[in-house]
């Protein structure tokens, strides 16, 4: 049977996912139970980095793989350290664009399923000072070129180029500078709406729009549901009556239902812009009579309902456009084209509210019913109207995480070797599996303390060996320590393999070590019996020293979920280093 899972879909999954994030701190992070199993009340992910041994080509890094091994076994294996992921760190992105002259950019509809996909003829653009607008309006697929510039955040406010490029243009938000730094990349631009599951924990209120004093807070509280801004001509027609004028003042015969003007330019026939559109003091009325005074060289136009007060300033006459649909309040007006007759161009007047379909009509105006062949399609806007619900707009179902991974963060973790594969892991356990992991970073490699050192191969990347046990490990790095006027070095291993069994090693049968230095099974298989013992030697490299204590890593192996795995070519760290590493995560 059809189906179709929509965009919305997506963007929920994104939702929810950048939700999941926030609340431990929209919400202060309670837990029932963190073991595993059971239920908590917040999930807690980290970004973790591994994976020290080099690729076949470190240039052209290996492809992840959807397995047990990948996702679950493999990057635990090699894993240094963890960091985690905190809601100032997670955002809903799009693709970037940048608003450059002589583009053709796609005018929203309601009614286009591609309306995101169009890379070439974006929707959404940012202009250099981070404002960032949504074109309503492309002119009949014109090219824009001018730059739009209005910051206006009331309702129905629209960027009109008209008489410009003809496009409309609705600003949307601003990025911050902070936002910018966090999010804005050469190929994406961060989104977000104030309007979700956890504006109240992060506003201590119970309404639903966070407040953060932003132009945006303005534009989602001022968007109108359902409203009809745009108006799109399909065909131009001919032979409609147009005419522009301006009011004379105090001789309106003190009638809000009358507008009085001079008669330069005006058709003097009678009755020729009977049921009409009239544009006055920024209203549309409808023109129930037109009259021609030749005796005091007036124009005097009867409208359908009162003005608030006597019609000043200019207007306009032009053929009606009645909207009809599920909503109301929706009117519209147009002017002349280029050619006499025509419609030029169409401005929503009131937009009406909560539309959901809608169609419109070019009434025939004056007496003889002149023009005709006008089609004018209503744009509505979508749900909540525009700016109400960005994310959705935007069809954002890009999530971005960006970590900063400040020196060695506490000596957590090590700025002495590179790392090749991060990726992001929920809900870890502690080392003893009793609960939750919740520590801001921890470590993960395995720390080998050594003594009565012998021999110069205790450095990273070589490979250390337990004399009894068998056991071995990859030397991610090596500190130096003094306890109690002894010297001692702590070596951080990764990838440990168990050693043999004890009819292997009757045998003499060695572990077979891959070239990841990686158990692929996570478990206790033939051949395999335990890991390092205290107290006896260890080898490196023809170095030799004996193993004072272990410290086993932070968080037990294997639980949790691995959500993401990238892999890299090498990063190389420093001690006065800090790494911006940024994720993308489309759904």
């Amino acid at each position: 049977m059809p189906a179709l899972v929509t965009r919305k879909f997506r963007i929920h999954n994104a939702k929810q996912f950048k939700e999941s994030v926030e609340e431990s701190s929209a919400w202060g992070g309670a837990t029932v139970d963190g073991s595993e199993g059971s239920t908590s009340l917040n999930d807690h992910y980290y970004l973790f980095i591994g994976r020290t041994t080099e690729w076949v080509d470190d240039n052209d890094p290996d492809i992840p793989e959807d397995t047990k091994t990948e996702n679950t076994y493999s990057p635990w294996d090699s894993m240094i350290s963890m960091k985690k992921v905190s809601y100032g760190d997670v955002s809903h992105v799009i693709p970037r664009y940048n608003w450059t002259s002589n583009t053709v950019y796609t005018m929203y509809t309601h009614d286009d399923p591609t309306i995101h996909a169009n890379t070439a003829n974006p929707l959404v653009v940012m202009t250099s000072d981070f404002n960032v607008y949504k074109c309503l309006d492309n002119a009949n697929n014109s090219v824009s070129t001018s730059r739009p510039i209005s910051v206006s955040t009331e309702s129905g406010a629209i960027d009109d180029k008209y008489g410009q490029d003809n496009y409309k243009w609705k600003y949307m938000y601003t990025i911050t500078a902070a936002e910018a730094l966090k999010f804005v990349t050469p190929n994406f631009i961060p989104v977000k709406t104030l309007r979700s599951a956890n504006s109240a924990g992060f506003s201590g209120t119970t309404g639903i729009a966070y407040d953060d004093g932003s132009s945006q807070y303005d534009i989602e509280t001022n968007a109108v549901d359902g409203a009809i801004d745009v108006y799109k001509i399909e065909q131009k027609g001919s032979g409609y009556q147009f005419f522009s004028g301006s009011c004379l003042d105090g001789v309106n015969d003190s009638s809000t239902t009358k507008v009085v003007s001079l008669t330069s330019g005006v058709n003097v026939t009678n009755g020729v812009y009977d049921n009409s559109g009239i544009y006055v003091n920024n209203l549309v009325r409808k023109v129930l009579s037109y009259e021609y005074d030749a005796n005091n060289s007036k124009a005097i136009f009867t409208l359908d309902e009162a003005l608030p007060s006597a019609a000043t300033g200019a207007f306009h006459v032009f053929p009606q456009i009645k909207v009809y649909g599920d909503g109301t309040g929706a009117n519209a007006r147009c002017i002349e084209g280029s050619e006499p007759g025509t419609i030029g161009a169409v401005f929503a007047g009131d937009v009406g509210n909560n539309y959901g379909f809608a169609e419109a009509k070019v009434i025939q105006n004056g007496y003889s019913a002149s023009g005709i062949g006008g089609v004018v399609k209503p744009i509505i806007s979508p749900k909540g109207g525009h700016g109400y619900d960005l994310v959705e707009e935007t069809g954002a179902n890009f999530i971005m995480i960006n970590s900063r991974l400040e020196q060695s963060e506490g000596d957590k973790f090590t700025v002495a070797n590179d790392f090749r594969k991060l990726g992001v892991v929920k809900n870890p356990l502690t080392a003893n599996g009793t609960h939750r992991y919740t520590e801001t970073v921890g470590t993960q490699a395995v720390t080998v303390r050594v003594g009565t050192v012998s021999g110069t191969g205790f450095i990273a990347d070589n490979v250390i060996e337990g004399q009894t046990s068998g056991a071995s490990g990859k030397i991610v790095d090596v500190k130096d320590v003094e306890v109690n006027g002894v010297n001692y070095k702590d070596l951080r291993i990764v990838s440990i393999v168990n050693g043999p069994s004890a009819a292997d090693k009757l045998a003499g049968v060695q572990p077979s070590i891959g070239s990841d230095m990686t158990n692929p099974f996570g478990g206790t298989v033939k051949g395999i019996a335990g890991g390092f013992i205290d107290g006896e030697g260890i080898t490196c490299s023809g170095s030799t020293a004996t193993l004072v204590s272990l410290t086993s890593g932070e968080m037990k192996k294997y639980t949790g979920d691995i959500i993401y795995i990238e892999n890299r070519s090498p990063v190389a760290r420093a001690a006065d280093q800090t790494e911006d590493i940024k994720l993308i995560i489309e759904f």
